[in-house]
């Protein structure tokens, strides 16, 4: 079996996985069973290396193994798409397919704005990086090198004052490279292993302003798109309800449809357990309590999903805004310095324009 790879499966192969899915997809709507299918997509595929590593998928069929086993055996999908895909074959292999593309295509979005944020954050702080080593070791240097001619007392208080400037911008430069080097480190802890990225999550992302609200927006946007998917295609409630609390990753939208599992199985109504979930808002609650029938609860989850995506984007946003605004003051705090070492430096061609006319 071919073991997913985070960099090249997960994140560089998303538009393969969902193009895999999809030609699947369209077999089955064409009457192919699902079994061959599956075969018949991967030994279309026109690439040899790729027809090897996907190969796995038909031994797991030919020993009699479900379509979540085989399509988790090509490495390309996570535990929620099994999910989906194990939920969906109860009613038919169709539902699951379609069930698990409209997962992945939501989350190919979230993934496109998380890394357009990303890729402003490196950005704007690789450029801003590079202020202070270079007033370290180039600006700072040249000043030592070009000392005004003075008398001694005026030449030590420009000394102590260029120790100053040179002792501020060491700490500042310190201090700048340890928070990168925390901020990369905890980025590919969050890549490198699903363990790690829940301890994360759990202690430190939920904890940042704005980023624990996306993260949540955006999964409550998912989920509740899967669950308004699952009860449209004829997936009973409990069971779709079941599904979701087994996927989800985010720990808040995890504790939701925990919280409705364990209210369902106690006897409780899905209206009553939606609106002591203590999860959604109050108006979300209570149009998805107010519902009556599979039909309408679809339809409220689904506007629910719809509400949160557009939260999601809003949110995503204010990310970029603060980023922004960060970034800003962290370029003040460089152009200070610089500032600093210039008026500085004119203070010392004017003592040196002084000294020549007293004669030093």
């Amino acid at each position: 079996m071919y073991r997913r790879n985070w960099l090249t499966q997960e994140y560089l192969g998303q538009a393969y996985a969902l193009q895999f899915l999809q030609a699947i997809r369209f077999q089955i709507s064409a009457g192919v069973p699902p079994g061959k299918a599956i075969v018949s997509a991967i030994e279309a595929d026109p690439n040899p290396e790729r027809q090897v590593r996907l190969h796995g998928a038909i031994d797991v069929l030919d020993r009699g193994g479900t379509i979540a086993d085989a399509m988790m055996a090509t490495g390309m999908y996570d535990h929620t798409a099994y999910t989906l895909l194990l939920a969906g074959e109860r009613i038919g292999a169709l539902q699951a397919v379609t069930g698990a593309l409209g997962y992945l295509e939501d989350r190919k979005g979230s993934w496109k704005q998380l890394m357009a944020i990303a890729g402003l954050m490196a950005v704007e702080l690789s450029t801003a990086l590079s202020v202070p080593v270079t007033i370290d070791r180039l600006a700072l240097p040249w000043v030592r090198d070009n000392l005004p001619r003075t008398n001694p007392e005026k030449l030590a208080d420009y000394t102590q004052r260029l120790d100053h400037i040179a002792f501020l911008n060491q700490w500042w430069m310190v201090i700048s490279y340890l928070g990168a080097f925390i901020l990369v480190g905890l980025v590919l802890a969050w890549f490198a292993h699903p363990k790690a990225r829940d301890w994360l999550a759990e202690h430190i992302v939920r904890h940042i302003p704005l980023v624990s609200s996306w993260l949540l927006h955006d999964a409550l946007s998912r989920s509740g798109a899967m669950f308004a998917t699952m009860l449209e295609n004829g997936v009973r409630t409990s069971d779709a309800v079941d599904t979701l609390r087994l996927s989800s990753t985010n720990p808040v939208v995890q504790r939701l449809w925990q919280g409705i599992a364990k209210a369902i199985a106690g006897g409780a109504g899905i209206g009553q357990a939606i609106a002591n979930s203590g999860v959604l808002r109050a108006d979300e609650a209570m149009a998805a309590a107010a519902t009556n029938g599979v039909k309408q609860l679809g339809g409220a989850f689904r506007a629910i999903a719809q509400n949160r995506e557009w939260q999601a984007k809003r949110t995503a946003g204010q990310i970029v805004q603060a980023t922004v605004g960060l970034t800003v003051v962290y370029i003040g705090i460089n152009l200070a310095l610089v500032m600093e070492l210039f008026k500085l430096f004119n203070e010392g061609l004017d003592l040196g324009m002084g000294g020549i006319t007293q004669g030093f």
